[in-house]
């Protein structure tokens, strides 16, 4: 599975982007990005930062390749004992239908719970 950084950077390249040019559309500063393109810091936590990416990508705030921008933003940030190979292989369901459901607190939790078994 790729990194934040990984596939932020694969986004960037395929859209023909220097990583200067980059940066200098996006406003953001070229030694940041390198380090979370290399996974030396870890991806941006605001959604802010995200907003500014998928734009200056020119992603559509519903596809794919932002939802899993999202999606690997959020990953890298969970404890490292929820990352095993089984909890793992059950995140792109628990996404999926926690972006398109609105689920309820308690729907949630018993989703987590069934991932969790």
């Amino acid at each position: 599975m790729k990194t934040f950084g990984e596939y932020l950077k694969e986004l960037r390249i395929s859209k023909g982007f220097s990583l200067r040019e980059f940066c200098r559309k996006a406003e953001i500063d070229p030694t940041l990005l390198s380090r979370i393109e290399r996974n030396i810091l870890p991806p941006p936590h605001k959604i802010a930062m995200l907003e500014k990416l998928r734009l200056t990508l020119n992603l559509a705030e519903d596809s794919n390749e932002f939802r899993t921008l999202k999606e690997l933003a959020i990953m890298a940030r969970l404890p490292q004992e929820l990352l095993s190979p089984r909890i793992m292989a059950k995140l792109p369901v628990f996404f999926k239908i926690t972006n398109t459901a609105k689920a309820n607190s308690t729907e949630l939790n018993k989703l987590i719970e069934i991932m969790l078994q």
